[in-house]
């Protein structure tokens, strides 16, 4: 289903720059015939190829795909950019070809006028294509964030949790950038780290070894991971045991307690709901998952998704950590992403909760570029209720 929706949206993107940028420009025969195919060329390899690898270091094989699917990428990117253009650009720009009332010198005018905005229009797409791919591609910045949750025990005031999500282990070449991320982790000093899932894009037969450098990781209370909807698609059986084998065994509906001076926090952590998709492991049970949490222990919900933060509310979490979104990563993902899980990122507030979206710390490999939607590794500081909800920290 996915790679039928990807192929009907990559078809529809290269008619549409094809007839907006190509056909107007009135290039020569030959000219406008190789722009076409390479055009129906990028689309059909962007379909076909996953910019993914099997392990192991960088290699020149592996980079092939990965600059199909930035080439790609910036297709769906002009694609917005044109369509927004049409939008909102004022009638007579775009009616110059229909205008037979008005002098030929004004209708060649607006036709120069339209072309050179689309020329222009795909110079931006290849400027954010390649400041999209090294924000990509980059170590990310530390986003440090108070949180304030009403009974949070004074023990677990400035307690700091580092958030990890949509790693996307297997989407870029070379392990390096991994190594960086826990070696930054691990320089702030958190408490505790929670990994909220899309660790992975591959099968642990090829990637075992890069993400068992996740076992680098460092803090006094523990690693917490739960899994997404990519650890389904990717094996979910083989996934839970790999994890399990390295010293990361997933949390799936279940909790785990942290307790400082007799006050306690509880980490639960849910299954993702990919699992009906597949046929593959319990549905998620927020309310299960808690089942044994003393009354008295604040409770942190890991779900990889936030949509479901209303429902989770009711049950008395205090605080939820979600990923998936992206944070959109690229134009018009923003628009789909809000669409389709409420939340887009950063800290919001549901009806008594606190809930935190980070925009992931790496990015899907189809679409190995990111484009105002910057990746993070977020430094959760948590500080009992007051007047502010929630306010930039300092890590």
């Amino acid at each position: 289903m996915f790679v039928l929706f990807y192929s009907v949206i990559t078809a529809v993107s290269v008619l549409y720059v094809g007839l907006r940028v190509i056909r107007p420009l009135k290039l020569p025969r030959l000219a406008a015939t190789v722009c076409w195919v390479a055009l129906i060329f990028i689309g059909f390899l962007g379909v076909t190829l996953s910019p993914r690898r099997a392990g192991g270091a960088a290699s020149e094989e592996t980079m092939f795909p990965v600059v199909i699917g930035v080439m790609q990428s910036c297709l769906f990117l002009l694609t917005f950019l044109l369509f927004a253009r049409d939008v909102l650009a004022p009638p007579w720009l775009l009616m110059h070809r229909f205008s037979g009332s008005v002098q030929d010198h004004i209708r060649r005018r607006r036709r120069i006028l339209f072309n050179i905005s689309s020329v222009v229009l795909v110079f931006a797409t290849l400027f954010f294509g390649a400041t999209g791919y090294d924000d990509a591609h980059r170590i990310p910045d530390v986003r440090a964030v108070d949180i304030r949750l009403p009974g949070l025990p004074r023990a677990f005031d400035g307690y700091r949790i580092a958030v990890l999500s949509d790693l996307h282990v297997g989407g870029r070449a070379g392990n390096q950038w991994l190594n960086d991320i826990v070696t930054r982790v691990n320089a702030i000093g958190p408490d505790a780290v929670v990994i909220l899932g899309d660790v992975v894009d591959g099968k642990p037969e090829d990637l075992y070894a890069d993400a068992a450098l996740l076992t680098g990781l460092r803090a006094p209370d523990g690693i917490f991971l739960i899994l997404g909807n990519h650890e389904y698609i990717s094996g979910y059986d083989e996934w839970v045991a790999a994890f399990s084998k390295m010293g990361l065994p997933p949390l799936l509906n279940a909790h785990r307690l942290v307790a400082r001076k007799g006050a306690q926090l509880a980490f639960v952590g849910i299954t993702d709901p990919a699992g009906t998709w597949f046929n593959a492991g319990p549905p998620p049970a927020p309310a299960r998952a808690m089942q044994g949490v003393p009354d008295t222990a604040v409770r942190i919900l890991l779900s990889h998704r936030p949509g479901n933060a209303r429902g989770n509310a009711a049950l008395g979490y205090a605080l939820q950590l979600s990923g998936h979104t992206h944070g959109g990563q690229m134009l018009p993902g923003q628009l789909f992403a809000l669409f389709a899980n409420r939340y887009l990122a950063g800290l919001y507030e549901v009806d008594g909760m606190s809930l935190y979206v980070t925009r992931g710390t790496g990015f899907f490999g189809r679409a190995p570029i990111r484009v105002f939607a910057p990746s993070e590794i977020s430094l959760l500081t948590l500080r009992p209720a007051g007047p502010d909800k929630a306010r930039p920290a300092r890590p």
